[in-house]
């Protein structure tokens, strides 16, 4: 009893920064210790980077495409600030043990991006898809939460999101200038925005199968909780069923709609409302 007490008092004098002693009382000092772990607060401060994506053998066609080429992300950007939480376990008979991951957003996340354009690998000459003038963010509101378990998790999934962002914002309507554009090399033309907004995201709020879940299937001849018998790639299901709130109420809106030259007149506000994405999924895997 008397060790708890001197450290409680020893841990307030550092913490305050006085030399007054305050002792904690039982309860208190039960909920502190035992409790182990890892909590890692970062703020991004991302710039700079080019994120690449190589086809080795490109796409049949007329003229043939068979050549491999570069999808390229240029001058990615990142800001906002993140708690990482790290805790490992088992279970009480075991063998099965987990690394479960994390990872909140405590404020905005920003992302920032030139463009995306294709270019032939080791080539010089690139051709835009989509671009973005300075200063122009994709902007996630905080609360997103992203749980991750390595190993044997009993959860039954690779990941797990929850968290109710509300909006995603491309660019701003402060000015008809095209903050997104949508590229077609070939004819000079594109599909300009001066904003694209979504609003309604709500990755879940951890009950019943209110999860937007995260899976790796392996092609296993039976199947799993996530994963149908055979099945292969990265996996992402939003809930478990229509009836599920998962990604259910969304909104899109796309201002100013110009169409053709940077220049062209716009054709004014695009809208879709109501929109569920309730138990549907979205399978990733290479051909």
């Amino acid at each position: 009893m008397f060790k708890k007490i001197a450290l409680a008092s020893l841990i307030s004098v550092a913490a305050s920064g006085a030399y007054a002693l305050e002792a904690v009382d039982e309860a208190t000092l039960s909920e502190t210790t035992g409790q182990q772990g890892i909590d890692i607060f970062t703020t991004l401060s991302v710039s700079g980077a080019t994120l690449t994506y190589t086809d080795g053998d490109g796409y049949a066609g007329t003229p043939s495409y068979a050549n491999s080429g570069d999808l390229v992300i240029s001058n990615l950007g990142m800001s906002g600030s993140v708690k990482v939480s790290i805790d490992a376990g088992s279970t009480a008979a075991g063998p099965d043990a987990a690394l479960k991951v994390g990872i909140l957003g405590t404020t905005a996340l920003n992302l920032s991006l030139d463009g995306i354009s294709v270019k032939k690998t080791g080539g010089a000459t690139s051709y835009n898809i989509l671009t973005m003038p300075a200063g122009t963010t994709i902007s996630v509101a905080s609360g997103y939460n992203l749980a991750l378990e390595l190993g044997k998790g009993g959860s039954g999934h690779l990941g797990r999101m929850t968290g109710n962002i509300g909006t995603v914002t491309i660019g701003d309507n402060t000015t008809t200038t095209a903050k997104v554009a949508i590229v077609d090399a070939t004819n000079s033309g594109q599909i300009g925005l001066s904003r694209v907004q979504v609003t309604g995201v709500n990755l879940g709020d951890g009950t019943s199968n209110n999860f937007t879940n995260i899976d790796v299937c392996g092609g296993s001849a039976t199947a799993t909780t996530a994963c149908a018998a055979g099945e292969d790639g990265l996996k992402i299901k939003f809930g478990s069923a229509s009836t599920d709130t998962v990604m259910s109420g969304l909104g899109v809106t796309l201002n100013d709609v110009r169409l053709g030259s940077a220049t062209a007149a716009s054709i004014g506000q695009v809208s879709i409302s109501g929109l569920s994405l309730a138990g549907t999924s979205v399978r990733i895997i290479g051909h």
